[in-house]
C-alpha cells in the first residue's frame, strides 16, 4: 500500500523545480495533492505533463499575503476535510550584497519570501492538525541558514528562521500528535543552477528528486519519532 493513500498534502511553489519533485513524490504514493502558488498556468503546463492526474490540485495564493494563505487553506479544508501534511518549498534567493549595502526593501523580500510565507501557512494549518491530533509539516530552510554567510545576510536570516520556526513549532505541538522538521540543501542540482555556476562540480550536487525522498520520509508515519529536526540534505556540496 502506498505510504500516502487517502492523504491530502499541500506543496506550496509546487512548480518549482524542487517542488514539482515533491509533488510528484507524492503523487507516486498515493497522496492527493494541493499546489499553492500564484501561477495557474504553470500549474496546468504541470497537470498535462503528469496526464491530468485527478489527484494533483492547485489553490492559487499569494503566500506573503496572509488573507490570501487563510483564503487557500481554508479552501483546501472546506473540499477534502482534512490536510495531513504540509511541505513548505516556496521561497526567493537574494545575495551578493554586505549588509553595510543592503537595500531595505531587499531584506524585507526575503522575510517576505522565505519566512512570512512559512510562518503563515503553518499557523493557518495546525489547527486542523492539532484537532485532528495528526499532520506533519516539512519546512525547507537552506545550508546558508545554519550560519551567518557574507553576502547572504537577507537570505541567510531569513532561512535561518525557518528553521528556528520549525524548531519551536516542534515544542509546541509535540503533545498534538503533529511533528515539524526542516530539510537545509546546499546548491540544488537543477538547469538554472547549472546555468548559474557553470563551472562547479554538478556531481557533488543533489538532485530535487533526491531531496523530494528524504521530504517524503519525514512526512511519513516512518518518521514517526523525529521532530524538531533540521536534515542536511546537501551531499559533497
Amino acid at each position: 500500500m502506498a505510504r500516502f493513500s487517502d492523504q491530502v498534502v499541500i506543496v506550496t511553489g509546487g512548480t518549482g523545480e524542487l517542488g514539482q519533485s515533491v509533488s510528484t513524490a507524492f503523487l507516486s504514493e498515493g497522496a492527493t495533492v494541493v499546489i499553492f502558488g500564484r501561477s495557474a498556468e504553470s500549474f496546468e503546463t504541470m497537470k498535462a505533463e503528469l496526464d491530468n492526474s485527478p489527484r494533483l490540485g492547485f489553490q492559487q495564493a499569494d503566500l506573503t499575503d496572509e488573507g490570501s494563505v487563510n483564503a487557500a487553506i481554508n479552501a483546501v479544508l472546506e473540499q477534502h476535510r482534512r490536510i495531513d501534511a504540509v511541505v513548505n518549498v516556496a521561497g526567493g534567493y537574494f545575495g551578493g550584497v554586505p549588509v553595510a549595502q543592503m537595500p531595505t526593501d531587499r531584506w524585507d523580500q526575503m522575510m517576505r519570501l522565505n519566512l512570512n510565507s512559512v510562518f503563515y501557512v503553518c499557523r493557518a494549518a495546525l489547527p486542523s492538525m492539532i484537532a485532528r491530533k495528526s499532520g506533519a509539516i516539512v519546512n525547507v530552510g537552506s545550508r546558508a541558514g545554519e550560519s551567518g554567510v557574507g553576502g547572504l545576510g537577507a537570505y541567510s536570516v531569513s532561512k535561518a528562521g525557518v528553521r528556528v520556526l520549525t524548531e519551536a513549532i516542534a515544542e509546541e505541538v509535540k503533545h498534538d500528535g503533529v511533528r515539524a522538521n526542516c530539510v537545509l540543501p546546499s546548491v540544488i542540482d537543477t538547469p538554472a543552477n547549472r546555468k548559474a555556476i557553470p563551472n562547479a562540480d554538478f556531481d557533488t550536487w543533489v538532485k530535487p528528486e533526491v531531496i523530494a525522498q528524504t521530504i517524503l520520509f519525514l512526512a511519513s508515519d516512518e518518521a514517526s519519532a523525529t521532530s524538531g529536526a533540521s536534515i542536511p540534505v546537501y551531499g559533497r556540496a
